[in-house]
């Protein structure tokens, strides 16, 4: 939003304690007298009916206390303490209860209505905020701008929107909406775009939950939220004939609160920062919803000089304001492109920004493919030697232990003839053939456990990540087309852990974390392997899918527990179902996961998944399709081997037992990036096969 319509059009306002820390802002939320004492009689006032898109962000709502004017379940508002001494301090307030500021500051699960001050000019014609709407809703009545927008509903056609993502229908419109704080202390910005009219951004959830609408989000699944106009609670309503006939008075601004909570999964602090890390004036909420640099705020002395916080907020680019303004002129639709990703647009120097997050497998394949060296970190199990197997299966391995000797690194010396002979190691001379005989092709050298040694062992590989040689000198280089991988564990991770010399950390050109998540094991385990079969047994993926816990167990070196799983020994419990036959035997499991688990693994399996040629024969015995939703999850993923032909009637049945939210990740992991796919459920959808809501 141009800083001339801000001035004009939205008024600054003074919050203060009477004391000597007064703030001027556009935008806050709102204080904690403004609920209680004064202007309501009870805390059940001091929550708020949350949006989807809040919702999906991780709000902490409670379904059954709902927004009477809106029906949506209601959550914890996050408010300005104004008790005492404390006046201009944040604080979060539970609602319902005396137990105000039990909630840390820095908590990410409340929800945050945004309060302006808009002078009465906005509802002349020619407003640059648009038509506007207003509703009486009970007591009092709201208001909404057709240009003063924000991500709010889950979007009912999923499957189509991820087809359109996929063949190039979508077109970014250059603007993006702000979501949860990620690891940086940033916020993730989320790119809008513009498909039939209407506009998008796309979110992953934060847990699993059931929507207002009833639909249910899955954690770490991204999902489609349309942008919509705010609807704005009218304060100052009885003082406003412009907006309510019955008005006594007459004032020149408009007071406005969102009327549900629409921003959440935004601390007022990052979590490490502790001290003083409740003031409003130097709060990463208030500079986002000012736009505002806190540093400069300090200068300017709006700001706590004596509370500086550790990092700076600095949004004057991204702020609300900046946000929730739509402009005049409407982003064209393009024609469907064959790429698999919308083009990205061209910034001031002349590079293309993209913000979508690309697959860890997709990451590791660019840096292979362009030679350059990298580093995978993740707790023990999580398939870090797996992935860099599957993606060059004629790797070769340097195994770092304890104890190693400098010749199995670097080679050794001997003597021939009085003269001295270099003896190279039996790595050098591994990788040296397998990149002679296929020159075209990058193939990488993996230093496995890097973390795993003392540094001064680690130092033995100095020279081949620094310098891609054995031992620095220029006759002992690494081939041109080998790519130099390590992986290791963090000390928080494993007993066995070392942290990593500060110039050896920094020399790969990049970092891959590899999460322990549910769904990145199920997507891999749910793929074909060369004999045509799932990498993971079904049983195993369906199991998993419900016992999300189980997936991973801590190790205490000091008190070994029964036993130790991860995604690596779930794919060794498969292996051992697949070379026994397909017999689930108790007695080889439980070795594995204990005896507890094995008898509850061994009754799950009872239960068999639904197969793609009882679909095809319409063979279905309606009692064993899942209820529980995993299982439902875990059935689309073995779907996923149907063929062309075959997936017409897969994704029928998918719709009618499933529902569509089951259709919509079907199609999305069956096309994955297969243009030719893509387009065959573009047709399908054109042809009524996808469900919408």
């Amino acid at each position: 939003m141009d800083k001339k319509i801000k001035d004009e059009f939205f008024r600054t306002i003074k919050i203060t304690s009477g004391k000597n820390d007064i703030v001027r802002d556009k935008v806050c939320i709102d204080s904690y007298r403004a609920y209680h004492g004064l202007k309501q009689p009870s805390l059940d006032a001091c929550v708020a009916g949350a949006t989807d898109f809040a919702q999906i962000l991780g709000a902490d709502v409670q379904p059954k206390r709902q927004q009477p004017s809106t029906g949506q379940p209601c959550g914890d508002i996050v408010l300005r303490s104004t008790i005492g001494h404390l006046d201009n301090y944040v604080d979060s307030v539970i609602a319902g209860t005396a137990n105000q500021g039990s909630k840390m500051v820095n908590d990410s699960t409340g929800l945050i209505c945004p309060v302006i001050f808009a002078n009465d000019s906005v509802l002349e014609p020619n407003s640059p905020f648009g038509e506007y709407k207003v509703k009486k809703a009970g007591s009092y009545y709201t208001i909404a701008f057709n240009r003063l927008v924000w991500p709010q509903k889950l979007a009912g056609n999923q499957s189509e929107l991820n087809t359109a993502r996929v063949i190039g229908a979508l077109t970014p419109t250059g603007k993006s909406f702000s979501g949860r704080m990620v690891f940086d202390h940033t916020l993730d910005p989320l790119p809008e775009y513009e498909y039939r009219g209407r506009k998008y951004v796309h979110v992953e959830a934060t847990k699993d939950e059931v929507l207002e609408s009833g639909a249910y989000i899955q954690r770490g699944q991204k999902y489609w939220v349309e942008v919509l106009p705010i609807v704005w609670q009218v304060r100052n309503h009885t003082n406003l004939p412009q907006i309510n006939p019955f008005a006594t008075g007459k004032e020149e601004h408009l007071e406005l609160r969102s009327e549900s909570g629409i921003i959440s999964g935004i601390p007022f602090y990052p979590e490490y920062i502790g001290t003083y890390s409740n003031e409003w004036q130097n709060s990463l909420i208030r500079a986002y919803l000012n736009g505002i640099d806190i540093y400069d705020e300090i200068k300017r002395k709006n700001g706590l000089s004596k509370k500086k916080m550790p990092d700076n907020f600095n949004f004057t680019k991204s702020g609300f304001l900046d946000q929730i303004y739509e402009e005049e002129q409407v982003a064209q639709v393009t024609k469907p492109r064959t790429q698999t990703t919308a083009k990205p647009r061209t910034y001031g120097y002349g590079v293309k920004i993209s913000s979508d997050k690309a697959k860890i497998d997709d990451q590791i394949k660019f840096y292979v493919k362009n030679g350059q060296s990298f580093m995978l970190h993740g707790p023990s199990g999580v398939g870090k030697s797996r992935r860099v197997q599957e993606i060059d299966p004629n790797y070769v391995m340097i195994q770092l232990r304890e104890g190693i000797l400098p010749e199995e690194i670097m080679g050794k010396t001997a003597y021939e003839n009085d003269k001295s002979v270099w003896l190279p190691p039996t790595w050098y001379t591994a990788i040296c053939d397998v990149c002679a005989k296929d020159p075209n092709k990058n193939h990488i050298l993996f230093i496995d456990e890097i973390t795993n040694v003392r540094p001064h062992e680690q130092g033995l590989v100095y020279h081949i990540v620094l310098e891609r040689s054995v031992d620095g000198s220029d006759d002992k280089l690494l081939p041109d087309n080998c790519v130099v991988v390590a992986a290791g564990n963090s000390i928080f991770e494993s007993d066995a852990a070392h942290n990593m010399p500060e110039p050896l950390f920094r020399r790969f050109n990049g970092h891959i974390n590899i999460p322990l998540s549910v769904d990145e094991f199920l997507n891999w385990g749910c793929q074909l392997n060369e004999e045509g079969r799932p990498k993971v047994h079904p049983i195993v993926l369906a199991y998993v899918a419900s016992h999300h816990e189980l997936l991973y167990s801590k190790y205490d070196s000091e008190k070994p527990p029964e036993y130790a799983i991860d995604p690596r020994g779930w794919e060794q419990i498969s292996d051992i179902i697949y070379d026994n036959d397909e017999v689930v035997r108790l007695s080889l499991i439980e070795n594995k996961i204990g005896h507890e688990n094995a008898v509850d693994f061994c009754n799950f399996a009872k239960t068999p998944l639904i197969t793609i040629d009882e679909i095809m024969n319409d063979d279905i015995d309606t009692r064993r399709v899942p209820s529980d939703f995993n299982a439902q999850h875990v059935l689309c993923l073995t779907l996923r081997c149907a063929t062309e032909e075959q997936v017409p009637k897969v994704r029928k049945f998918i719709r009618k037992y499933l529902g569509g939210e089951h259709l919509a990740y079907f199609d999305s992991v069956w096309t994955e990036d297969n243009d030719e796919r893509a387009l065959l459920i573009g047709r399908l959808s054109d042809t009524g096969a996808i469900y919408t809501e």
